[in-house]
């Protein structure tokens, strides 16, 4: 380790412990730290194959991934290379927001491009980075406020945690990627650097003469992802006391988006309402405070987090929100927010090292592989819908909504969600592949074609991923060990595949249990592990009684056909780009279809001719084919498409309570077909 990343590290952890002496009434009681079972591996160390790399290479080429400065100006004001931010602008927006949306980018660029572009993209990104790193000061701060605007609590809606948090996390990827000291160097002098500057106040979440922060202020929370990547890294407990005295501060503050507080998670009745976004980044607060050293009653509420979080996400997986939760529970009807899936992801990702490991991949999965790609134009991403439900019968500006339902490469709303579309793959692809932290063992948490390129102890291995997942059932893994190694390898079972079944070569011993095969012996290369996740058609059903059919960990809906509607083009100032990235509106081409689920549905899956496996939301492979109800009695034959191969859809069905073949006298008691809202306020 050279000697100036050893002085850097030594000189702010002196400054981080003095400056947290002071606030010392702020942080828990801290007990000894619970080392994680499990641990996320380096970025990097898992490279997507077949469609997530091919839909990788599509956004990067051809989507607004790879050319958002040409798109909008919000990626183009250096604000981390200025430091220019302070008071919201004249349209009174936030100071901070550019520095968000530049961290989002970078985030999402270097990623992206790190895991399937070529080396211009790669060094595109690079450049992006490295931009940052030459304007840290010799305080050691990076972020995107002028000297006299840092560190204050006077600003009521302060982004200065949120915005380091989000760059930050581009940073260590590059790091990790790389191995670059110098990176972490200067992510560690400029996140001690912060930790002690805010030590020195009361609270960061409480701000001076304000009853309650904006959300800047609880977008603060997303700082614990830095503070958890670095000690994971370092092992220093800097990181640790600072990300206690981060839950702690939150959980004792009047904070405007206070859902995750423990008070709160331990009220079993009451559910979420404020913004989802801030609900999705902070998801794994509890569970990894705790685990640092923190109360019991942080176990308590960290055991309430995931049982909220399904009772608040929509058949599809994303979690309810038109920007707040509202109090509803997950439905067709209702409409996800893009950022929300995308930060869920990765905080699943960091819960799932500490705890609910494998129940967690199962809500990551339901998001990425059903409404997250509802919510986008394939084959590359041009444009996403900032707004998207699982029945969606349009997607058109609306007064409620603005142009949030519409599909644009930057809404003019705000450009979050199409800059968090970026970064959505790259984390499900994070969070495919975890270490036992004793070394003994890695788990298939997620799946997808893919290499996992690792180390286990000293011996490099590597785990080739074979398969069409989601649009198969079978998976093959090759293990290539670089000699022989005794370990482990565990396997997910989804919560969808119950009839899953494994064979394992000879000598290796495997058990089953609910939720995992668990596969112990000497590994040789070339042995082969082949997994059958035994696919079945299923029925699920919403909290509003709307029942859709799905297959494996897909949802299945029907088609509307759509006619679109071209609106702006959007485009940075002074800049051009080809293809050419136009907002998209979307009508159905005659009245939407209405159909009950009879009693006796019943839907088969078939492969598709004319589908493509390394394009499957634009040319689907599998399709369900069966019979519903429809108005004058008919039962005609219906395909149903993967959810996140179609624009606007009906995935949720009403269920024909009194008869299997027919509406019937009753049917004006259940409401007439058209009757339904179909958006949500």
């Amino acid at each position: 380790m050279p000697f100036r990343f050893k002085l850097l590290r030594l000189i702010g952890l002196t400054v981080a412990l003095v400056g947290c002496a002071a606030t010392a009434h702020r942080v828990v009681a801290v007990g000894t730290p619970t080392p994680p079972p499990y641990g996320l591996t380096r970025f990097g160390e898992t490279r997507p194959a077949g469609w997530m790399l091919r839909q990788m290479q599509a956004d990067l080429n051809d989507g607004l991934a790879g050319h958002y400065p040409e798109i909008s100006d919000t990626v183009n004001m250096q604000q981390f290379v200025r430091q220019q931010a302070d008071q919201p602008d004249a349209a009174g927006e936030p100071g901070w927001w550019p520095g968000e949306h530049e961290g989002y980018y970078a985030d999402g660029l270097f990623r992206l491009a790190w895991l399937a572009g070529t080396p211009a993209q790669q060094q595109a990104a690079i450049a992006r980075l490295e931009a940052v790193l030459a304007a840290q000061d010799g305080s050691g701060y990076i972020g995107v406020y002028p000297s006299f605007a840092r560190y204050t609590d006077q600003d009521p809606n302060d982004g200065e945690l949120w915005t380091q948090s989000r760059m930050f996390q581009a940073l260590l990827a590059w790091y990790e990627a790389t191995g670059d000291l110098r990176v972490l160097a200067a992510v560690e002098s400029a996140t001690q650097r912060t930790l002690a500057a805010y030590a020195n106040h009361r609270s960061y979440f409480e701000r001076a003469a304000w009853p309650v922060g904006g959300g800047g202020v609880s977008h603060g929370i997303g700082f614990a992802d830095t503070l958890e990547w670095l000690y994971r890294i370092t092992g220093d407990d800097t990181y640790r006391n600072g990300y206690l005295w981060l839950y702690a501060d939150y959980a004792a503050s009047n904070v405007r988006d206070d859902d995750l507080t423990p008070a709160h998670l331990l009220d079993a009745s009451r559910p979420w309402y404020t913004h989802t976004p801030h609900i999705a980044e902070g998801l794994a607060l509890p569970a990894i405070a705790h685990a640092y050293g923190g109360p019991d009653q942080y176990a308590q509420a960290a055991d309430a987090v995931l049982t909220k979080l399904a009772r608040h996400s929509n058949p599809g997986g994303g979690p309810v929100g038109d920007e707040s939760v509202g109090g509803r529970a997950g439905s067709f009807e209702l409409t996800s927010e893009y950022c929300s899936m995308t930060e869920t992801i990765a905080s699943l990702n960091r819960l799932a090292q500490f705890r609910d490991t494998l129940a967690s991949a199962d809500l990551a999965e339901r998001i990425a592989l059903n409404d997250a790609q509802g919510a986008r134009l394939h084959t590359a991403g041009r444009a996403v819908a900032y707004l998207s439900s699982d029945n969606r019968r349009f997607a058109t500006q609306t007064a409620a909504y603005a142009d949030r339902l519409v599909y644009s490469a930057s809404h003019q709303s705000a450009a979050c969600c199409s800059l968090n579309s970026t970064r959505l793959l790259p984390y499900y692809v994070e969070g495919m592949w975890l270490k036992r932290t004793d070394g003994s063992g890695l788990l298939a948490r997620l799946y997808g074609p893919s290499t996992l390129s690792t180390t286990l102890g000293t011996t490099a291995l590597e785990i080739v991923e074979q398969t069409d997942f989601p649009f198969s059932d079978r998976i093959a893994f090759t293990l290539l060990p670089a000699a022989p190694t005794s370990f482990t390898l565990t396997l997910r079972i989804p919560d969808y595949a119950a009839g899953a079944g494994v064979t394992a070569p000879a000598g290796v011993s495997v058990q089953r249990f609910a939720d995992r095969f668990e596969l112990a012996g000497t590994w040789n290369a070339g042995d082969v592990v082949a997994l059958d996740l035994a696919f079945a058609i299923r029925t699920v059903r919403d909290a509003a009684g709307e029942t859709g059919m799905a297959w494996g960990p897909l949802l299945y809906a029907l088609p509307i056909d759509a006619v679109a509607i071209p609106g702006r083009v959007t485009q940075a100032a002074g800049a051009s780009s080809t293809p050419v990235f136009r907002d998209t509106e979307f009508v159905p081409a005659a009245d939407p279809p209405e159909y009950l689920l009879p009693r006796d549905v019943a839907f088969s899956p078939v492969a598709r001719a004319d589908g493509d496996v390394l394009e499957p939301w634009s040319k689907p492979p599998t399709a369900l084919v069966g019979t519903l109800l429809a108005a004058d009695g008919s039962r005609p034959q219906l395909t149903l498409l993967p959810l996140g191969a179609t624009v606007l859809r009906i995935a949720g069905f009403r269920s024909d309570e009194l008869f299997a073949d027919g509406f019937g006298d009753g049917a004006g008691s259940r409401g007439a077909p058209g009757s339904r809202h179909t958006d949500a306020h």
